[in-house]
C-alpha cells in the first residue's frame, strides 16, 4: 500500500499490515500527534522526507521501521518509549520537552541529532552511525547501567554547549562506549558540555582519545572514577582534559 498523506495530521498512526507488506507514505513530510505505531508490515517513509511524532516511536509483533527518511520526535513534556523491533532507522532527531526510554536496543545508520529533552539508553545497546556520521548531544543523553554506546567508523559523539552525557553504570554492571565494528570513534566534549562518568569503560577511541575541552565540565561526583581505559590508538591518547578542574579520581585504570 501507498500513500500520500501530505501535512494531514493524524492523532495516532498505526501500521497493521501483513508480514512484509510496505506501507508506503510518499509526496510529503507527515505529521502524527501521537504515537507511531508499525504492529505489523514495514514502515516505508520515502526518499528524504521527514515525519514528525509527538508521542511514541513503536513497533512490535511483525512490524519493523525501513531505513529510509529522517524521524523527528517532538513531545513536549512527560515520557514517551522508543522501541522499534530490530529495525535500522537513518536519521533521527530529538527536540523534546519529555524523556524518552528505550524499551529495546536502536540502531541508526545516519545522523542523530538529541537538540533538547532526555534519552535514556536504559541499558540498551545504541548504535550510532555507520561511517563518518555525526551525533550531536545538546540535550541529556545516558547510557544507563549496563548499556552500551557503539559509534561507527570514524563517527563523532559530540556533547555541545548545554548538553549532557552520562556514562555511568554500577560497579557490577558498567556503561560502555566502544566501537561499532573494527574502527574507531570521535568523542568529544565541547565547551559548556558537560560529561558524568563513574563505572565505566572506554574503548577503541580515535587518536585524541575521549577529548575533554577547554570550558567543558565534569562532573564533580561522575569524574572518570571507577572505570577503565583501554584499546588505544596506538600511540594516541586515552583521555585529553583541556579545563581547568581539579579533582580527585580513584579506582581508575587508563590504557
Amino acid at each position: 500500500e501507498s500513500r500520500g498523506l501530505g501535512d494531514v495530521y493524524k492523532r495516532q498512526l498505526r501500521i497493521d499490515k501483513p508480514n512484509g507488506v510496505y506501507c508506503r507514505l510518499y509526496y510529503s513530510n507527515v505529521t502524527v500527534d501521537d504515537k507511531l505505531w508499525v504492529r505489523n508490515g514495514i514502515f516505508y517513509l520515502y526518499n528524504n522526507y521527514t515525519v514528525t511524532v509527538n508521542g511514541d516511536l513503536i513497533a512490535d509483533n511483525s512490524g519493523v521501521f525501513y531505513q529510509t527518511g529522517n524521524y523527528y520526535l517532538s513531545k513536549t513534556s512527560g515520557n514517551a518509549n522508543i522501541q522499534t523491533n530490530g529495525s535500522t532507522l537513518n536519521n533521527l532527531t530529538i527536540n523534546s520537552g519529555a524523556t524518552y526510554t528505550l524499551s529495546d536496543d536502536l540502531t541508526l545508520n545516519g545522523t542523530f541529532t538529541l537538540t533538547s529533552g532526555i534519552l535514556n539508553g536504559n541499558g540498551k545497546t545504541v548504535t550510532l552511525g555507520n561511517s563518518y556520521d555525526v551525533a550531536n548531544i545538546s540535550g541529556t543523553y545516558k547510557v544507563g547501567t549496563g548499556g552500551i554506546l557503539k559509534l561507527g567508523n570514524r563517527c563523532s559523539f559530540n556533547v555541545k554547549n548545554g548538553g549532557t552525557a552520562y556514562v555511568v553504570g554500577s560497579e557490577a554492571n558498567y556503561a560502555q562506549v566502544t566501537n561499532r565494528t573494527t574502527y574507531r570513534y570521535y568523542f568529544t566534549v565541547e565547551d559548556g558540555g558537560t560529561i558524568h562518568a563513574n563505572n565505566y569503560l572506554f574503548e577503541y577511541m580515535e587518536q585524541p582519545g575521549v577529548q575533554i575541552n577547554s570550558g567543558a565540565i565534569i562532573d564533580a561526583t561522575d569524574n572518570f572514577s571507577n572505570g577503565t581505559f583501554t584499546h588505544p590508538y596506538s600511540g594516541g591518547t586515552c583521555l585529553q582534559i583541556e579545563n581547568t578542574q581539579k579533582f580527585g579520581v580513584t579506582n581508575d585504570s587508563i590504557c
